[in-house]
């Protein structure tokens, strides 16, 4: 069984995936020096928004990384929260048309 959300929160996530995204993945990002990807954690919110966790790699490559934090898209599309992204970049995320 799978997991829904807003439709408004679901923009957003293809927004930060469509201007971030890497060769490596659509969830896969560079910011500040680091890579970064992130993961949905399917948990059903009552209210629709969105959740998961956000990873760095570490050392060379893309074959380990650990926990760097999380991410909260909520049911009105605002990002809450979402380690590694700049404030420039949820600025340019919040300006983008949907």
């Amino acid at each position: 069984m799978g997991w829904s959300c807003t439709d408004k929160a679901m923009k957003t996530m293809d927004v930060v995936s469509t201007l971030f995204s890497s060769d490596e993945g659509s969830n896969v990002f560079e910011s500040g020096g680091k890579r970064y990807f992130y993961d949905t954690d399917g948990v059903e919110h009552d209210d629709g928004r969105i959740t998961g966790e956000v990873y760095v790699f570490v050392g060379n490559g893309l074959s380990k990384a650990r926990l760097a934090g999380r991410f909260e898209i909520a049911a009105d599309g605002v990002i809450r929260e979402f380690h590694g992204l700049t404030e420039e970049m949820r600025q340019l995320v919040e300006s983008w048309p949907r």
